[in-house]
């Protein structure tokens, strides 16, 4: 299993007033913005120490976001034994 990951960003000026998904994707850009917004409405992000599970909610500058990736399943393929 891959382990959970933390991730904590401070929004700059420049992204002031912008959707939390799409600055989401700006700053954690390993992520896909679909996946973001799934993340966002599991509660899974926080801004300022508050989960906000709004995708459209707006951001301000020097605020901090923290992205908890839960931990994944391992999907390799294994082979079984057939009878």
């Amino acid at each position: 299993m891959a382990q959970a990951q933390e991730h904590e960003a401070l929004i700059p000026e420049n992204l002031t007033g912008e959707r939390l998904d799409k600055t989401a994707a700006q700053l954690f850009s390993h992520l896909s913005r679909a996946r973001l917004k799934t993340l966002i409405e599991s509660g899974s992000l926080s801004l300022n120490h508050q989960v906000e599970i709004r995708p459209k909610a707006k951001v301000q500058a020097g605020q901090i976001l923290r992205l908890q990736e839960p931990e994944i399943a391992d999907l390799a393929m294994r082979g079984e034994d057939i009878p």
